[in-house]
């Protein structure tokens, strides 16, 4: 099985090319982005706050701030796939509608199933 190289290119280019495209569409970023991060940290800290407050009205407050604190880390780990997941579609999908990525990949399938062309 043959993979394709998508990009010939060293890691700085890589990354220039990457601040470059989300410089071009900084306001469609920071919206998914927020889309995808409010709803994930209100979740997150609203179950935390619940054990928190209830913490500084009990008694047991040293235990409650233990479980508090699992609690947001295991929220947190839990998400954060989520948040990733969301941040590298954004990528693949803002490739695909400006550079054109998946008609580069298309022609190098094609390429090497086609052959060289004779001359």
């Amino acid at each position: 099985m043959s993979v394709p190289i998508l990009n010939p290119l060293t890691v700085g280019d890589i990354l220039d090319q990457s601040l470059s495209l989300y410089r071009k569409n900084f306001s469609l970023m920071i919206g998914i982005v927020a889309l995808v991060q409010v709803p994930l940290l209100a979740l997150a800290l609203g179950l935390s706050y619940r054990v928190l407050l209830s913490a500084f009205a009990s008694s047991a407050a040293r235990w409650l701030l233990l479980v508090a604190s699992a609690l947001s880390g295991v929220i947190g780990a839990l998400l954060l796939p989520i948040s990733v997941g969301a941040i590298t579609l954004m990528y693949y999908d803002l490739r695909v509608r400006k550079e054109g990525l998946a008609l580069q990949m298309m022609v190098q399938q094609l390429v090497p199933a086609l052959g060289e062309p004779s001359a």
